[in-house]
């Protein structure tokens, strides 16, 4: 019985780690896509912070979501704990 906690407990830190790395590539991607757009169109740089932040919660809610998609037991728990990892992870990009 043991066993299998320590087994699930190991794939919902994997699911959680995946749903980070998610999120992360998100961002990056996202966020190249908007200096794209920042440096060969007529955009002026005003719109950048909000445009940010609407990526970093985008994100986040697609990370946390694959995060805790599978994760049957502790799910808010889960979801939370993903979600302040993956708020931790994007204040460098403000």
């Amino acid at each position: 019985m043991e066993n299998l906690e320590k087994k699930e407990i190991w794939e919902n830190g994997i699911r959680i780690v995946k749903g980070s790395i998610v999120a992360i590539l998100l961002s990056l991607i996202l966020l190249f896509l908007l200096a794209c757009l920042l440096t060969y169109t007529n955009l002026q740089e005003n719109i950048m912070s909000p445009v940010i932040i609407v990526i970093s919660a985008i994100s986040i809610f697609v990370g946390s979501s694959i995060s805790t998609l599978k994760i049957k037991k502790n799910g808010l728990i889960s979801r939370c704990f993903s979600r302040v990892l993956l708020s931790l992870c994007s204040v460098p990009s403000f």
